[in-house]
């Protein structure tokens, strides 16, 4: 996942640290939930209140087998959950951890409005609430949600997207026994107005969550056919439980890697285009997992034209979509394919006409565009 780091620090009392430590991590898989809540719901696919997946609950975000605490079309308007009595004591900083993503309404639109928010508060010692953030709309009517970082009800940083990002809070100069956070969802009554939470972490020390750097092979690599295997490499700072490799998606075969980073091999057969993911854990929970794309045999340059002028932007793609242009305005057809060579995406479009993403996941995937009984081919990145 990709990490956004944001860093809201509250001055209050000097204390002592200690070691790192993680205090909670909630990963919503658990029968028996952490948190206390106004009330959980699941009158269907579209409607709900609590701990639930993709396959159920219609997030539509791309992720298999993956459980999120998840809001959509409340019932209320205002709902809560809340995390109690955390000890904290003889610690001066902790930082809140959480994984948030949102999917879009029908034919890729946003939809969160004025008045729709989350509001994440913490207080010490059963005192007074403070908010930490907020995700609010990032405009008026139909909007993505994004992070409010000064607490002034509008979006000014961070957009939540459909994938999975991590946002991190530190909370410093305490001098506490015990802290709370709670979570207010406010809005999000209409059908497609939404948000999910994939985990919610609070630690001592934000260093304690593994972060991975993958070293080799450099990205794009082109390996010859007759290469058996092809070794990754990288490194870990922090703590991770278990690391796990995964090649080309598939989840259900997994290569054991190393906790303290290494070098794992990853076999390889010719003609074939590869990504794989390097999985960090901790306490069962993914907090990282970049990833690196190379091929064996296949000419990594796949880009090629015979359409004037052509080209697409942006390349590699952040948030949202993209768009191609051409010296002409004709319609065009446009196909998308993943490195398996599953096509993912066709459809006609205009010239400049922006292209959305949706559910597709971070990846390389090959682009094939016809114009006029004209072909042209590239690489594109979704990360």
């Amino acid at each position: 996942m990709k990490k956004d780091y944001l860093y809201l620090v509250a001055l209050l009392f000097s204390g002592i640290s200690f070691s790192q430590s993680v205090l909670l991590i909630d990963d919503f898989d658990t029968p028996s939930p952490q948190y206390t809540t106004s009330g959980d719901y699941f009158d269907s696919s579209t409607q709900y209140f609590g701990s639930t997946n993709d396959t159920d609950a219609d997030v539509e975000l791309g992720y298999s087998d993956i459980t999120f605490f998840g809001a959509r079309q409340l019932k209320n308007g205002n709902e809560t959950i809340s995390y109690n009595g955390i000890d904290i004591t003889s610690l001066s900083n902790v930082s809140l951890a959480v994984g948030i993503a949102e999917d879009k309404g029908t034919g890729n639109t946003e939809d969160w409005d004025t008045g729709d928010a989350v509001h994440v508060e913490y207080r010490l010692d059963a005192g007074t609430w403070t908010n930490l953030f907020s995700i609010v709309a990032s405009g008026a009517t139909d909007t993505a949600p994004q992070i409010d970082t000064n607490n002034d009800g509008i979006g000014d940083g961070a957009l939540i997207t459909s994938n999975i990002d991590e946002f991190d809070f530190l909370i410093s100069g305490l001098s506490a026994t015990t802290i709370d956070f709670r979570l207010t969802f406010l809005g999000l009554t209409e059908a497609e107005e939404d948000i999910v939470f994939e985990y919610i972490a609070v630690v001592s020390d934000l260093n304690l969550f593994p972060e991975i750097t993958i070293t080799s092979p450099t990205p794009g690599q082109n390996f010859s056919n007759g290469t058996n295997s092809v070794d990754i490499t990288y490194s870990i700072t922090g703590n991770a439980d278990s690391v796990v490799l995964i090649v080309n998606g598939d989840e259900g075969n997994p290569i054991a890697g190393n906790e303290s980073g290494g070098t794992t091999s990853v076999p390889t057969t010719n003609n074939q285009s590869y990504e794989v993911e390097v999985w960090a854990y901790l306490d069962g929970v993914i907090v990282d997992d970049p990833d690196v794309y190379f091929e064996v045999g296949i000419p990594l340059s796949v880009d090629k034209t015979e359409i004037e002028n052509f080209s697409v932007y942006p390349n590699p793609i952040i948030y949202g979509g993209f768009s191609i242009y051409t010296g002409s305005n004709s319609l065009k057809t446009m196909q998308l394919y993943d490195v398996s060579g599953k096509m993912v995406l066709s459809k006609q479009i205009q010239n400049n006409e922006v292209i959305h993403i949706g559910n597709l996941n971070s990846g390389m995937y090959i682009l094939k565009v016809e114009e006029n009984g004209k072909n042209a081919t590239r690489k594109l990145v979704i990360n």
